[in-house]
């Protein structure tokens, strides 16, 4: 035994010791164990190296001893060496190491690295098996690095970062995406750095620090998804303005182009200034369809769009829109057939006035888009979820299946826009609203060249009292055979824009025996009001100084002026503003432009009452 070794295990006489049975009595049992087995193991001519502790004088002591064993040539042994090197200040500094890893909130590992095996996984921190929730990381140990429990992706970006720092030798960071037990995302970022070499200089060791960032990543992600949304957003509203911009700009094109035409016609030839105005109705009327359909959609948007859930009869409801829509598609020699007419009725669970309007513009649509002298087919039937569906479907040239996703946007018409259909290409984006609105869906299903089916789903209506129809359209059919024939009675507008007032002034003109005040300024027409007491005053709500709710308020302070009735004339069409000024006290709200039909109708229901 070396000096060394004499002095570390502190032996007084190390001859005593020289020529008797080794390990010692006197050694650690484990420690005679140990040194038996490699004893056995070199005396076969295997020559191992082993790590070993036992006590001295209350110490432990760490040794690492290579057994070399050596023979004659006839191949009997000779003797084995026992070549000892005192580790215990290394092992000291490894479990002082193990024990900061094992507590660490870093998941921290160490990955071994030969040519024969690749990369192996020989220690994990036990916060790393905490955050992957792994019980037995120790049967990886020894194994393939990235471990057979990570992700395909996850293995593919690791690997390569293992092999980048192999090659460059520099430290490397690179994030990667774990799941835990649940199959939950959890996002690592991890940094590699060489722990070891061999003596040719060969990486033989490596340490992996991984911090959890997926709170950080999933905020980025957040982050970029809203930014792409945004971007979406804003390249939508520029697509949106554009379209919106091309279909205000074709009525106009109409109304102002003819409009000069009249104005440029000396000869007043009656026929042609006739044929003029029928088109400048005609575009003005396709002017105010678009601004209420895009009406209907803001509200329907922003949560406005009042929903009065009833059960309606399909049916019924069905047969009367028919019948509607069945002159324009005699027109162009198209058949209806409706099978909805077969159960007599078939009740759905919606708002009446958003089932109307979603019903008309697919029959409308399908009339408009068919072929010459082709059909429409109204089916129907049970989804088995408390649904029914209800579809409408045409033979016309049909959408190629590329286009579909686009036919519930905004203005598009999908190239329709130079034709000679007339269209808004926002009537299809509102009916979707609309049936999702009322906890339904509306979807096609196109072929080019073989038509259309639009298939809607609703809820099943229950058997019941039949709500009466409340279509606009409906219910101002009757509008234009009624007239005012009362006599005598004096209306006042109190109107800032001087067009609008004369359009005004015009229409009483055409009626009999009416005495017709003006007013631009509230307080001009409040004095007016109160001087002249009129029968009936007519306000702008957007009026200087005080606006119409203030002003009509203002008269309700006097005696001779608060029993007036007043009707709103406004521009502005939101529920928020017609439902302001009725609870001020207007007896009703009609919007801009007039319709004189509707206009007549509600001044005779006035003065009627």
């Amino acid at each position: 035994m070396s000096r060394a070794g004499v002095t570390a295990l502190k032996i007084e006489n190390i001859e005593d010791f020289y020529g008797r049975p080794f390990p010692t009595a006197s050694a650690p049992q484990a420690t005679r164990d140990i040194f038996f087995q490699q004893l056995r193991r070199a005396k076969v001519g295997e020559t191992n190296t082993v790590e070993y502790s036992f006590e001295v004088d209350g110490k432990i002591l760490w040794y690492k001893t290579t057994f070399s064993p050596f023979f004659y040539s006839d191949g009997n042994l000779i003797y084995i060496t026992a070549d000892s090197l005192d580790i215990t200040k290394t092992k000291i500094i490894e479990e002082r190491n193990k024990m900061l890893l094992e507590t660490s909130p870093v998941c921290l590992k160490e990955i071994h690295h030969s040519d024969e095996l690749g990369f192996t996984l020989m220690f994990m921190s036990s916060s790393g098996q905490k955050l992957l929730e792994i019980d037995d990381i120790e049967k990886y140990y020894g194994t393939p690095y990235p471990p057979p429990f990570y992700p395909e992706k996850a293995k593919v970006v690791l690997s390569k970062a293992l092999d980048t720092l192999i090659q460059t030798g520099e430290p490397i960071q690179v994030e990667s995406e774990l799941e835990d037990a649940e199959g939950n995302s959890i996002w690592f970022l991890s940094t590699f750095s060489i722990q070891s070499r061999n003596e040719s200089g060969q990486i033989v060791s490596i340490t992996g620090a991984s911090q959890n960032v997926t709170e950080r990543r999933m905020h980025e992600e957040a982050l970029a998804k809203s930014k792409e949304e945004a971007e979406q957003a804003n390249r939508a509203k520029s697509e949106f303005l554009s379209r919106m911009s091309h279909e205000l700009r074709t009525p106009l094109n109409a109304i102002l182009g003819f409009g000069q035409l009249i104005k440029m016609d000396s000869q007043g030839e009656l026929d042609l200034q006739k044929a003029y105005l029928d088109h400048i109705l005609r575009a003005g009327g396709h002017l105010l369809e678009l601004v209420d359909d895009v009406l209907d959609i803001s509200k329907i948007e922003s949560g406005n769009f009042s929903i009065n859930e009833e059960h309606i009869n399909a049916s019924e409801t069905m047969k009367n829109l028919i019948s509607q829509i069945q002159p324009m598609a005699d027109e162009r020699r198209i058949k209806i057939q409706n099978l909805l007419d077969q159960p007599d009725e078939l009740f759905v669970k919606a708002d009446h006035k958003a089932f109307i309007q979603i019903i008309i513009n697919l029959l409308n649509n399908a009339v408009k888009y068919n072929n010459e002298g082709g059909s429409i087919t109204v089916n129907w039937g049970d989804s088995g979820d408390g649904n029914l569906w209800i579809s409408i479907s045409d033979t016309g040239p049909g959408i190629a299946e590329e286009d579909i996703e686009q036919l519930f946007e905004p203005f598009n018409r999908l190239g329709q826009e130079a034709g000679e259909i007339e269209g808004s290409g926002i009537g299809l984006s509102i009916s979707k609203l609309l049936a999702e609105l009322l906890g339904g869906s509306l979807s096609a299903d196109c072929n080019a060249g073989k038509g259309c089916c639009f298939k809607l789903i609703l809820p099943k209506g229950e058997r019941g009292s039949v709500s009466e129809t409340r279509n606009k359209a409906n219910s101002d059919s009757s509008l234009a055979n009624l007239d005012i024939k009362t006599r005598g009675l004096t209306v006042l507008y109190i109107e800032d824009n001087h067009i609008n007032l004369c359009l005004v002034e015009s229409f009483f003109k055409t009626k009999t025996d009416f005495d017709f005040l003006s007013a631009m300024h509230p307080k001009e027409g409040i004095e007016i009001a109160r001087s002249n007491q009129p029968d009936l005053i007519l306000m702008d709500l957007l009026l200087p100084d005080m606006d119409g709710v203030a002003a009509a308020n203002e008269l309700k302070k006097f005696e001779e002026t608060r029993d007036i009735p007043i009707i709103a004339l406004s521009a502005d069409a939101m529920p928020s503003d017609v439902e302001r000024a009725l609870e001020s006290g207007f007896v009703d709200y009609l919007t801009k432009p007039l319709n004189f039909d509707v206009f007549s109708a509600t001044i005779e229901k006035i003065f009627k009452s």
